[in-house]
């Protein structure tokens, strides 16, 4: 079995099926925007593009980022979280 995730074709907005089988495989639908990430692991890239029905040649790109978080300064003792102080 696999799981599916749908995309738009940048082309023409038709919708396009990818296939996966990473992740759970239970024929579940997916968008890019709730794909598990082992999922979209797989999809990216893929070799095999998808041909839309306009005669696009599309395939997913996936590009993950990363980024420092300030959470507490210093020696004060207090870590600052989504705007609260917790000691």
């Amino acid at each position: 079995m696999f799981d599916r995730v749908h995309v738009k074709c940048p082309a023409c907005s038709e919708e396009i099926e990818f296939q996966s089988k990473a992740g759970p495989c239970h024929l579940t639908d997916f968008g890019l925007d709730n794909a598990p990430l082992e999922v979209l692991a797989d999809i990216k890239g893929n070799k095999e593009a998808q041909t839309c029905k306009c005669g696009a040649r599309v395939r997913v790109v996936v590009s993950f980022r990363a980024w420092p978080e300030l959470v507490g300064h210093g020696n004060d003792g207090v870590d600052r979280v989504e705007g609260r102080e917790e000691e």
